[in-house]
């Protein structure tokens, strides 16, 4: 899918960048592992929906709602973590310990 995609992608413009720059990985890090922790909900989320398919109790109908909330409003939470990442260590790295 489309989310898988963009990490793909940002996983290979960090080997990437990281060749030119070694500080590319420690500044992508944190943003990394959101965006590829919210990859590995949504895959978790597919499979509670395709286990709750079909079945017409409340608790299954909740799943769906539920992991529309998701799918709507934290997913979408992937592209500006790929973003972050991708705008490179330079502006990180140019912050003294001074500066904060």
């Amino acid at each position: 899918g489309r989310a898988a995609d963009s990490i793909a992608a940002a996983t290979d413009w960090l080997i990437a960048a990281a060749a030119g720059n070694p500080d590319e990985v420690n500044a992508a890090a944190v943003d990394f592992l959101h965006a590829f922790g919210l990859l590995a909900y949504a895959h978790m989320w597919l499979l509670m929906l395709q286990a709750s398919a079909g079945k017409d109790d409340a608790f299954h109908a909740d799943k769906f709602k539920v992991g529309a909330f998701f799918f709507a409003r934290l997913l979408p939470e992937l592209d500006s973590r790929v973003a972050s990442l991708r705008a490179g260590a330079d502006t990180l790295m140019a912050l003294s310990e001074d500066s904060f």
